[in-house]
């Protein structure tokens, strides 16, 4: 029976922006309605494929057969082996002996592997491969090893027979898992049947069915976990997989807590062909400590109905003491519908979110409508419709806002130029409740504005000028002045252009200018009003040796004239400044120092009682690194107005091979003369190389105690590993202390801990460089 490795109708498909499925989709793209698939390599496909070889070209009755060295490169493949024949009627490729085949993702080692030209399938005998925890999932800590006395890969999912796995790389594994057949999804899971566990070559145990999740985004661990924390007192958490049938996955999960109870949930999945998927996740716990019922759910299911693709997706929880708030209960809703016919796409959203604690309700819903047409010449038609409805009712208050919007959009080119027609309307700016009768901006509308852009300027005017904007239109805004409301209705004349940038050199020693700027009229209701704004931007530079540069940059732009009054959509601003930065690097060391210097502030009129302060602040930012495992960076910030320091920090890492790091961090005020705040990191061997320890200190020198502290012990084996870990958290949203014990097995994948506990972490220097 032949198996085959590659089907390339669906590996990988074309898609069209607008086709792909959002990201976590369960779904599979859709397939590109026209033209041949690219290969592996995202290149067109070869419209010819024949291997060739060292050896002479034997014709036979069938075909063909190639000796000595046989090699066949095709659209990022490559396949080499020692013998190939060739069955003209079949247009069929047959590899054998030392059989080696590298698809750009895996390489594949094999006893045969045979290759029909027409359908540019593969089958594969008596073969492996090793998938990198890259390819498979990021969460694995080693390769994944498999073999099988057949393989294929249908789309991105490896599929194999009679054979077995492992993440251990000994000639003889510690430990190994045996199928009769596997399907290995990547960053999702590896579903086995007919399994067989052993211990070196001791059968251990058989199972029917065995799932192992490789997901990415990993929220809790596959193995049994137990502990002691301030929250849940001792704990003992598992989560066992099963499968109600092939294509019906799950997990289980049982918690026992000795302050809260026991908490059992399931993780459901489901898939129906390739039209239908989708996941279940519930969760409750009888919570004794606080008395209440806590449930938790998520669901998320996906149908394809011929050219619409659907996508529901809810999650909800009620007194959740996972939550900021323990008493609350949420719920969010979304439902998209796409539809794609070619470059033609339309789309609605649906969407309903609320939450009640404390008294608080809180509810949001959304509504929307796209449609997006192909033009001529490249050009595109979209229109969008969006609205929005809030509710906020506290006790006797209750206040409600709601905003719909249209926007249509046209674009295509006209000759040199890029045209775009723009018009979009507020159809409903409204309040309610204790708010009623209020109003609120909702934006400028456009009742259109057509605009023409071009970055091909001919002739003298291309050697001063970069592009050119030319833009009429028509436009309401709502403004308030002196607590009334009413509405601006303006038309305007737009004219931009942006200067060439040009740079000269001055003189021999790499002293260079670059100056550049901007032009920009408008003109409102045939001269009514009207406004222009230069700007510009010079920047003179000067290296500083082979590692170093000093340069002195000012910036301008100031509008002339004005807007009509209340017209908010042309907003300028003045500036006219200078900023000095200047770095050198030599040896082992660095400096970096920046400034600025305020014109228009400095010439401003002082107010009483406030000092003026043009000077930006002096940052002086210094590194040494006598070597890749030492460092040490200072940080300072001095205020040129005041004449005072005020920040002082520094970062430290020492590293010693693998044995031993100490990242260090601390801030100094100057302004109160005291260190405010130091945090460390410490990671070393402990008693012998398979032993680590890793310590989290965080003190705060202005309540003179500790934020937060945690010791992680780890016992590394060859194919799993044990950590005992320790953490007194008194901050954060929630307290907490207790001790944890973690047994995580190499091969299967593990959530990322906090070393500040579960319910987050308190605020540190902010320094960063932690590795």
């Amino acid at each position: 029976m032949p198996f085959f490795l590659y089907q390339p109708p669906r590996q990988p498909p074309r898609t069209h922006p607008a086709q792909q499925p959002p990201r976590g989709s369960l779904l599979a793209p859709r397939e590109a309605p026209a033209g041949p698939p690219p290969g592996e390599s995202g290149q067109p496909r070869s419209k010819d494929i024949f291997p060739t070889s060292k050896g002479p070209l034997e014709l036979t009755n069938e075909g063909a057969v190639l000796t000595d060295t046989v090699r066949l490169e095709y659209d990022g493949y490559v396949v080499t082996s020692d013998r190939a024949a060739y069955d003209e009627k079949r247009d069929y490729i047959t590899f054998e002996s030392n059989v080696k085949m590298e698809t750009g993702q895996e390489t594949f080692f094999a006893e045969r592997i045979g290759f029909n030209r027409k359908t540019r399938e593969f089958e594969a005998t008596e073969a492996h491969t090793v998938l990198a925890p890259s390819r498979m999932g990021n969460r694995l800590l080693q390769p994944l090893l498999l073999w099988g006395k057949s393989m294929r890969r249908d789309g991105d999912i490896l599929k194999a027979t009679d054979g077995f796995l492992t993440t251990c790389d000994l000639l003889n594994p510690h430990a190994k898992i045996g199928f009769g057949y596997a399907e290995l999804i990547p960053k999702k899971r590896i579903t086995l049947r007919d399994v067989t566990l052993y211990r070196y070559n001791t059968v251990i145990a058989r199972l029917k069915h065995l799932t192992i999740p490789i997901m990415e985004d990993v929220h809790y661990s596959y193995l049994p976990n137990v502990g002691k924390t301030q929250e849940e007192g001792y704990f003992i958490k598992a989560v066992i997989g099963y499968s109600l049938s092939k294509t019906l996955p799950g997990l289980l999960r049982v918690d026992w807590m000795q302050k809260k109870g026991i908490g059992l949930g399931t993780d459901q999945a489901y898939r129906f062909g390739d039209a239908a998927a989708g996941r279940v996740n519930l969760y409750t716990l009888n919570d004794k400590s606080r008395n209440a019922r806590n449930l938790n759910g998520q669901v998320q299911h996906e149908q394809r109905f011929r050219e619409i693709d659907a996508r529901l997706s809810s999650d909800f929880q009620s007194n959740s003491y996972f939550a900021a708030t323990q008493n609350s209960r949420t719920q969010n809703t979304n439902l998209t519908l796409n539809r794609m016919i070619g470059k033609a796409s339309t789309g609605v959203t649906l969407g309903q979110n609320s939450s009640d604690s404390g008294g608080s309700v809180y509810r949001t819903s959304t509504y929307g409508l796209t449609q997006q047409l192909p033009l001529p010449k490249n050009g595109t038609l979209s229109f969008r419709f969006n609205g929005t409805d809030n509710l906020n009712a506290s006790g006797t208050t209750r206040t409600g806002r709601i905003q719909e919007n249209a926007d249509l959009r046209a674009s295509t080119t006209l000759g040199p130029f890029r045209a775009e027609l723009v018009a979009n309307r507020n159809l409903r700016n409204s309040t309610s409740g204790t708010s009623s009768g209020g109003s609120f901006f909702g934006g400028s509308e456009k009742l259109p504005e057509l605009t023409l852009t071009t970055n091909q300027l001919k002739g003298p005017l291309s050697n001063y000028f970069s592009g050119l904007t030319l833009g009429y239109g028509d436009f309401l805004e709502s403004i308030s002045s002196s607590g009334t409301t009413g509405q601006l209705h303006t038309k305007r004349f737009l004219f931009q252009t942006d200067l060439n940038r040009k740079s000269t050199r001055l003189g021999k020693g790499g002293l260079r200018l670059d100056a550049g700027g901007g032009f920009r009229q408008t003109i409102y209701d045939g001269g009514y009003a009207a406004q222009y704004v230069v700007s510009q931007a010079t920047n003179l530079s000067q290296p500083l040796g082979s590692a170093g540069a000093l340069s002195l940059a000012y910036n301008y732009s100031r509008p002339y004239g004005g807007t009509p009054p209340g017209f908010r959509n042309d907003f300028a601003s003045t500036l006219n400044g200078l900023s000095l930065n200047a770095q050198k690097t030599g040896g082992h060391a660095s400096v970096r120092l920046s400034t600025g210097y305020d014109i228009l502030q400095a010439r401003q009129e002082p107010i009483l009682g406030l000092r003026r302060s043009p000077w930006n602040q002096l940052s002086l930012n210094s590194e040494f690194r006598p070597s890749d495992s030492h460092l040490s960076r200072l940080s300072t910030t001095y205020d040129i107005n005041s004449g005072k320091l005020t920040v002082l920090d520094h970062y430290g890492h020492f590293q010693r091979g693998n044995k031993f790091i100490l990242d260090t961090s601390a801030r100094y005020d100057p302004t109160v003369k005291k260190l405010r705040e130091v945090r460390s990191i410490l990671g070393t061997q402990f008693l012998d190389n398979d032993t680590r320890l890793i310590g989290n200190s965080n003190y705060n020198n202005i309540t003179h105690r500790f934020d937060s502290n945690s010791l992680a012990l780890t016992r590394e084996f060859h194919d799993y590993e044990i950590t005992l870990s320790y953490v007194d958290q008194p901050f954060g949203f929630r307290t907490e202390k207790g001790i944890n014990l973690s047994f995580r097995l190499k091969a299967f994948p593990s959530p990322q801990t906090s070393t500040g506990g579960r319910y987050g972490t308190p605020l540190d220097t902010g320094l960063g460089g932690f590795f």
